[in-house]
């Protein structure tokens, strides 16, 4: 029992081997006390002893001074030194003579010295003088001689006793303490029942009930706070999620407010544009100023509402967070504000930049917002000078960014007040904004855990500086998964109208993906959700309100300048060359980029049919575009490139064509075969230019939302279909366009082949442009040439 109490028992341990180590320490310092107690007592008797010894041996004395016989004399002597306490003894006669017995050179010695007399006088002159001598190291040898015996039995009682103090300790002590450790460890803390002492018939109360009744009251404290934390848990849950919800709906509402704002938008910039074209001769000076008054209130306005949506985006979307290089993703916000910065000849510099975890498309939001209004906010007469730092925080694991500019700063108390929503401090004829950009860069600082701050003084600039997460924070946010549900229904975006090829293909899709999964996956597709716009069709995927969508490579190119490669002018041959480039490694890793990039994931590239011209009989070679009304889809690779053509721009959404053709508005509008065959444009006195001049491509994407839902499997099965059925689509086209083609001539549509090489320069003009913003353009010309069937073309030298 004791063994086991011992190994059981930390304290027990310890008392058991400090009172061993205090046994041994006793049993070797006893010995040494008995010598010293031994040999302090000799030297205090051994002279008492050494005098009784002396008078015991001194009869004799008289006949030994009168015969003077030698043999007597040394009788006489020895019975001296035959006493064990007299070591040597010395006699000497008044005439000289002299006795001694005992072994000299005896070292330090204790001495008696004797003056003896014949016939016991008491009185006058001794006859002789005698020197008894006991040696002390002997003395010291016989008391300092180690007995075994007496220490063995030293140690054994010591021993003996230790083990019955650790029987007395085990049995009063320690195994009630133990009794009461394992009945706490056996009654949990969350069940609120006390801790009752160890049965035992023989137990009286002591000490240790007052400590149970201490331990059983805080016990009993601690599960009413349990309690009390646990409900106050719960409210703040509910009231958490109660409040998320609400702000999703604002920002819901905010987003179908801005979005249903967006369509009379255009259509107000539409009519304005087609008033000013029809009537610009007839409106007199004053009309004319109230048109372009109207004109920058009308751009105002769009500005304002896609702000709008961008921010209820933010707002209402919970962003997948991966770590990624800062540095990459603020170079290509520069690229993206590259004619900004052209034209203000701003000078930026970046250092230190480092890797952070967080979300990269959010992160590139955050800092156009900052780049731009440095850019804007630009003393009169000066070039923008812009630092962009970065360096650890003092608080472990997170990162400053600083955005420094030499502006015209902002007064200390206003500093504040910059980061509400529509705030302006400078009137729209002095500074164009919508007052959304710094509330929009705190709300993404904010969704990060960090936050934003400003430093600034009126007349001498300002720096903004974010705290954002470092690597060490990477942490993956997600929604609940979908793993396990039934019935998901999930939507998908196209924004092309009913009987088009993509159209086709999403429904395919969906009804593939309901047969896989047996029903537990439907998609609902576009034509229910009313798609307008392909802007609309990537907002929605990467606030999640869509689950999967196709996006056009144009609508990327207002956010990444990197995808205007695949809309280079003339780069593919016909729709079976541009096929075979949109396989090609370049093109896929431009897909693969879309997750860190544009916020949704990259699933498959398709394509739709190349791009031509549908116009009113003007236009039948490179000639006829100089100050051509062209309606196009105005987006910067397209814009510039007609840009060089020097035509007549007039953005147009497509189903607006017809009206704009009938009534003049447009001489002609960049569109393909399929649009031109399914709105039924090659009615009336048209023509086709049948030019193949620009591919368009589209990725399949599935919002992040969604993915970070879905179990491996199920993203392995749906990511697996979504792309056979986009890349499919290369297929179908390189079928459908001739077809297309075919039908708009038997309809007597006249159509007029034109190929690149009138263009060749233009190309070459447009590539320098936008090689400085895209470094996969040549990658993707490069592709271009090694699957150009015929070889390569003697007039691609762009760029």
């Amino acid at each position: 029992m004791l063994w086991v109490d011992i190994r059981s028992s930390a304290l027990l341990r310890r008392f058991a081997l400090r009172a061993i180590l205090a046994a041994f320490g006793l049993a070797c310092v006893l010995p040494s006390l008995q010598l010293l107690v031994e040999t302090t007592s000799l030297r205090i008797s051994l002279p008492d002893r050494l005098a009784a010894a002396t008078d015991l041996h001194l009869q004799g004395f008289d006949q030994v001074f009168t015969s003077r016989d030698e043999a007597e004399t040394t009788r006489f002597l020895d019975a001296f030194v035959a006493d064990p306490v007299i070591d040597r003894v010395t006699l000497t006669t008044l005439d000289g003579r002299s006795w001694s017995a005992g072994p000299p050179g005896l070292g330090p010695t204790l001495k008696q010295e004797l003056h003896l007399r014949r016939d016991n006088r008491r009185t006058g002159d001794p006859d002789a003088t005698m020197v008894v001598e006991a040696a002390l190291p002997r003395f010291r040898a016989a008391a300092a001689a180690p007995d075994p015996l007496a220490l063995a039995t030293t140690f054994a009682l010591l021993l003996t006793l230790v083990t019955a103090t650790l029987l007395v300790v085990a049995r009063i002590a320690t195994r009630p303490i133990q009794d009461i450790l394992d009945e706490t460890a056996a009654t949990p803390s969350a069940s609120g029942q006390p801790i009752r002492p160890p049965a035992s018939p023989l137990r009286q109360p002591d000490e240790l009930d007052d400590i149970l009744v201490a331990l059983n009251r805080e016990r009993a404290a601690t599960f009413d706070s349990q309690l009390v934390w646990s409900d106050l848990l719960k409210k703040k849950a509910q009231l958490t999620t109660k409040l998320s919800d609400t702000h999703r709906e604002q920002a819901d509402f905010a987003y179908a407010v801005a979005h249903d704002l967006k369509s009379p938008s255009n259509t107000i910039i539409m009519l304005l544009n087609d008033l000013r074209s029809q009537m610009s001769d007839r409106i007199e000076t004053n009309g004319i100023e109230i048109l372009d008054d109207l004109d920058k209130t009308a751009a105002r306005l769009a500005r304002l509402i896609q702000d709008v949506i961008e921010y209820s985006i933010s707002a209402s979307r919970k962003f997948a967070i991966s770590e990624f290089d800062l540095e990459t993703e603020i170079k290509t916000v520069v690229r993206e504000l590259f004619p900004t910065i052209k034209s203000t000849r701003a000078e930026i510099n970046m250092k230190f930049l480092p890797r952070i975890s967080g979300n990269a498309f959010q992160a590139r939001t955050l800092f156009r917002n900052l780049i731009s209004n440095a850019l804007k906010f630009h003393a009169k007469g000066s070039a923008p000078m812009i630092e962009i730092s970065g360096t650890a925080s003092r608080v472990e694991g997170w990162v400053e960014i600083s955005v420094r500019d030499n502006g015209i700063g902002i007064a200390p108390q206003f500093h504040g007040r910059i980061f509400e929503i529509f705030t302006r401090l400078h009137r729209q004829v002095e500074y164009e904004g919508s007052g959304i950009g710094l509330t929009l860069c705190q709300r993404i600082a904010l969704d990060h855990g960090g936050r934003i701050e400003v430093d600034s003084r009126e007349g001498a600039g300002s720096t903004f500086t974010v705290y954002l997460p470092g690597p060490s924070h990477q942490e993956v946010q997600s929604a609940p998964p979908l793993v396990g549900q039934r019935k998901a229904k999930l939507k998908i975006g196209v924004h092309t109208p009913k009987g088009h090829i993509w159209n086709d293909v999403a429904e395919g899709f969906s009804a593939d993906l309901t047969e896989r999964t047996q029903g537990d996956f439907s998609c609902q597709v576009a034509e229910s959700l009313r798609m307008s716009t392909a802007d609309d069709i990537l907002e929605q995927i990467q606030s999640g309100a869509l689950d999967f969508a196709f996006v056009p490579a144009f609508n990327l190119c207002d956010q990444l300048p990197e995808f205007a490669s695949l809309l280079t002018p003339f780069v593919a041959d016909d729709v079976i060359h541009a096929g075979r480039i949109l396989r090609s490694d370049p093109v896929r890793d431009l897909e693969h980029s879309l997750e860190s990039q544009a916020g949704f994931i990259g699933a498959g590239t398709g394509m739709a049919a190349m791009r031509q011209f549908l116009h009113t009989g003007r236009l039948t070679g490179r000639a006829d575009f100089p100050g051509l009304k062209l309606g196009i889809l105005p987006h910067g690779p397209i814009s510039d490139f007609f840009e060089i053509l020097e035509v007549d721009q007039v953005p147009i959404p497509m189903h607006q064509a017809p009206h704009a053709l009938e009534n003049g508005q447009i001489d002609a509008v960049d569109i393909t075969h399929e649009m031109v065959w399914l709105r039924k444009l090659h009615e009336g006195n048209v023509g086709v230019l049948h030019s193949d001049h620009m591919m368009y491509p589209f990725f399949g994407g599935i919002s992040e939302a969604l993915w970070q839902r879905l179990g491996a499997e199920d993203r392995k099965l749906i990511s697996g279909l979504l792309t056979r059925h986009v890349e499919n689509t290369i297929e179908t086209y390189r079928i459908a366009d001739p077809v297309s083609l075919d039908r708009i001539r038997n309809a007597g549509c006249p159509v007029t082949i034109l190929d690149r090489r009138p263009f060749a320069s233009d190309v070459e003009a447009w590539a320098t442009i936008w090689a400085k913003l895209s470094t996969s353009l040549r990658p993707i010309l490069d592709a271009a040439e090694q699957t150009r069937e015929h070889g390569p073309d003697p007039h691609q030298n762009p760029g």
